[in-house]
């Protein structure tokens, strides 16, 4: 099945709530089965009810969290719900289960396919072109549950095989036989301009970074969603060093190539910025509020093996 642990705690909690009735007992199989595997849970009480916390190294937002020692475990269950007061639980460890929940996605879980087709537009120097591609729905399915973690798991998680094959190939169609350079602007205009620009509130209601393929499928994404989208994008298609490169209210990225613009220095390499929701801007042109800025934090983005 190829599950991570968020796809881990999908399946045991799906079947603790087959196995009982009540609530109450399903956190306690979750809390049982997870000690078991190996992970550092704990069981507590907050108002009246039966929780069941994980610890995490990394933060996982929107999601009521207590500190034990140096640790934070995360109450899962109640994702996106509100916090939850005061929990009541004990200081002991369950032998031997140590290990940190962990929402990092290094490889997609193997769900059944349900491939579709869904065809983009986009216009890009007075010419209109067609991007054609296919995903699996149960793998949106799939993502529409993720909670919201650090950038770098969205940055660095991979695409299905078909999705990734299907739109490579149809970008290619296009930018085979162009200059580099030319053929990252087309695909950098590509995301600026198949999409309509929405926050998440405006979309979801909440706050939801999205995966590569989620922005792919969605009517509409923010600057995150699109950064994301175009590092996998030309990550993959031309084998470049990619960061994400996050300011105040806004997110882009900057690529480790031979081009003149606006440029961000990273540990003593400079990076050209290409900003996915500056509508028809190239590859050097940051935001007129953010040239010659620092960002206040990047996300390195691991190169494809």
């Amino acid at each position: 099945m190829q599950l991570n642990d968020w796809g881990l705690f999908l399946l045991v909690d799906k079947i603790g709530h087959k196995l009982y009735r009540y609530e109450d007992e399903a956190q306690l199989f979750n809390w049982f089965v997870f000690n078991k595997l190996g992970y550092a849970t704990k069981v507590g009480i907050a108002n009246g009810r039966v929780v069941t916390m994980y610890y995490s190294k990394r933060v996982i937002y929107s999601t009521p969290n207590f500190r034990f020692g140096k640790r934070r475990y995360y109450v899962l269950s109640h994702y996106n719900r509100g916090g939850l007061g005061t929990v009541y639980s004990y200081k002991q460890n369950y032998p031997h289960a140590t290990k940190a929940f962990d929402l990092s996605l290094k490889r997609l879980p193997l769900l059944e396919p349900d491939y579709k087709t869904k065809e983009l537009h986009f216009t890009h120097l007075g010419k209109r072109y067609k991007i054609t591609y296919k995903y699996n729905k149960n793998l949106i399915d799939f993502f529409a549950t993720y909670p919201q973690a650090d950038y770098a798991t969205f940055f660095n998680a991979p695409v299905d095989q078909m999705t990734y094959t299907s739109i490579a190939e149809s970008l290619r169609n296009y930018i085979n036989g162009k200059r580099a350079a030319e053929a990252m602007n087309f695909v950098l205009n590509f995301v600026q301009n198949a999409f309509v620009y929405e926050t998440d509130q405006q979309q979801f209601g909440r706050e939801k970074v999205m995966f590569a393929e989620e922005t792919l499928f969605y009517k509409a994404s923010d600057c995150e969603d699109r950064a994301i989208l175009y590092s996998f994008l030309t990550k993959e298609l031309f084998g470049v060093a990619v960061l994400g490169i996050k300011y105040p209210n806004h997110m882009a990225t900057a690529l480790h190539i031979p081009l003149d613009g606006d440029k961000v220095r990273i540990k003593g390499r400079e990076f050209v910025v290409a900003d996915p929701t500056y509508i028809n801007a190239n590859i050097g042109e940051a935001m007129p509020q953010f040239k010659g800025k620092m960002p206040e934090d990047f996300i390195v983005v691991s190169l494809k093996k």
